[in-house]
């Protein structure tokens, strides 16, 4: 299992690789390290780190932003769905 960790000041304000905070989570910067993690957001009063885990063992398949694997499985149960119709 993959992790990766985003930094969020309040609800649905990520920060950015500019280190800017944008409600848009595709700009968010993803940490792979824990630590640093919590380490940067100890810069930023009052943000926390959120944790988005992935059940793949290869790097290659985590994709770039959690909402890119949403619309894919998402994408994938119509096409099942219209399989079974």
């Amino acid at each position: 299992m993959l992790t990766r960790y985003f930094i969020e000041r309040e609800y649905g304000r990520y920060l950015t690789r500019e280190g800017w905070f944008s409600s848009n989570r595709d700009e968010a910067q993803p940490f792979d390290d824990k630590d640093e993690a919590y380490e940067t957001a100890a810069q930023y009063p009052g943000a926390t780190v959120e944790k988005f885990a992935c059940l793949s063992d290869i790097a290659s398949f985590l994709p770039a932003h959690p909402r890119t694997e949403h619309h894919a499985r998402r994408a994938w149960i119509e096409q099942m769905n219209r399989r079974a119709s």
